[in-house]
């Protein structure tokens, strides 16, 4: 029985005893002038109660510790029993706060409580609040709730996790400098040399100040090495991922194509990022990294179920074929997604097709199953009957190996650059 409970019952039993016995009168009499001043003291210092968070830096890093400190004071006559004082900080997988003071809070005094919180619940935006303060009288019959429902918004930049170098092509096409050689004259702006003319050099290419001088026709060649052209398609179909926060297929998804892009742009390579409702031109450097990353910490899941039209661009199949048409001949293409058995045979044949006009094909697996078991208990039975498409991503694999494809797997726990050294 908790205490009001408890008080009640005493003072109705003490009440009904006293229609025949005094002392059982006297007893309830005691009981309720108690409880009123019990009451009247715990809504005193309820009222007389400020709390209030300090001022939070607003942007951190994923993994950092951040140090959260409430300011408690008591404004009034009363001592202030019993404090307890819960808040949110979703930017943590532990999101739930609960800081008790073991001791009285005297009267006309303060004091400042603080909590650490990792933010380790994915990138993004979050929030911390509200404070909400359970104050009691001295017995804790009576509860009143003080309540702080300030939010303070933090963002949540991602922590970009080096990867291996992946094995991509030049694209053939490119006009600039990159680490690829390609077998055909190169287009890059880099000038190389002078060597005589060859039947089929462009025109354009001649050095006719030179020609005039030596009387043989002399052509400019320029470097054979470029850079790459890489598309990096990351399929948010909210019907394939699952999980919390960031032990989702959904976060590994995104730290994946940060990771990557990273990588590539370091590279000098030309990124261009596409989603289900987003798509960025090819572009290169740090400016460009950091908008595609600004653009990825505006995406969650919550969004795109709840707004259909976030999905315009289809899912799996659909999403490459529209993706196509951005895509040049001899670029290479980096598609990621949770694997799913009929989704991805959808996706396969585009792929196929992909493949075939000349385009370099790597796929970035995300194991479904590995974030099932820390779910068990709340997947429905519809849920966990759709999770069973997810099984059978190393057959899979086995298969795109023979297509001549380069796949990937990453799982929930291992560190992201693991599934990136072991690959078909």
């Amino acid at each position: 029985l908790n205490p009001f409970t408890l008080y009640m019952g005493l003072t109705g039993l003490f009440l009904f005893g006293g229609l025949f016995q005094r002392t059982s009168f006297l007893i309830c009499l005691t009981l309720i002038i108690c409880g009123i001043y019990l009451f009247l003291s715990a809504r005193s210092a309820a009222h007389s109660l400020v709390i209030q968070r300090l001022p939070i830096k607003p942007q951190y890093v994923e993994g950092e510790e951040v140090q959260v400190i409430v300011e408690v004071r008591n404004r009034g006559g009363f001592p202030v029993h019993g404090l307890v004082i819960n808040e949110t900080f979703t930017a943590a997988l532990r999101s739930q706060v609960r800081l008790a003071m073991p001791r009285t809070l005297p009267a006309h005094s303060h004091l400042r409580l603080q909590y650490l919180r990792q933010c380790d619940g994915g990138m993004g935006h979050h929030d911390v609040g509200p404070l909400e303060a359970t104050v009691t009288d001295v017995l804790g019959v009576f509860r009143y709730l003080v309540v702080e429902d300030t939010l303070v918004e933090l963002e949540i930049l991602p922590r970009i996790e080096p990867l291996p170098e992946l094995v991509f092509r030049g694209s053939p096409h490119s006009t600039l400098y990159g680490y690829y050689d390609v077998a055909q004259r190169g287009l890059s702006v880099n000038f190389s040399g002078i060597r005589p003319y060859s039947p089929g050099d462009s025109l354009r290419h001649i050095a006719w100040k030179l020609t005039a001088r030596t009387g043989e026709l002399m052509v400019k060649e320029f470097e054979r090495s470029v850079n790459s052209e890489v598309t990096v398609i990351l399929d948010l179909n909210p019907e394939v991922h699952l999980g919390i926060k960031s032990q989702s297929t959904w976060e590994y998804g995104r730290d994946a194509a940060l990771g990557i892009m990273s990588r590539q742009l370091e590279m000098n390579n030309s990124v261009r990022l596409v989603s289900n409702h987003f798509f960025s031109e090819l572009g290169r450097g740090e400016d460009h990294f950091h908008y595609l990353c600004r653009e990825v910490l505006k995406w969650s899941p919550e969004h795109l179920t709840e707004d259909e039209s976030l999905m315009r661009w289809g899912v799996a199949g659909e999403l490459l074929m529209r993706t196509s048409t951005l895509i040049s001949r001899g670029s290479t293409l980096v598609y990621i997604s949770p694997y799913h058995k009929l989704e991805f045979a959808k996706a396969r044949e585009v792929l196929k097709h992909l493949s075939g006009e000349g385009i370099d094909i790597h796929i970035v697996f995300i194991d479904a199953n590995s974030f099932v078991a820390p779910l068990v208990r709340k997947l429905s039975w519809a849920h966990l009957a759709e999770v069973g498409y997810c099984r059978g991503v190393e057959e899979e694999m086995g298969e795109l190996r023979k297509m001549g494809f380069t796949s990937y797997q990453i799982k929930c726990g291992e560190p992201l650059a693991r599934g990136f050294l072991i690959h078909g």
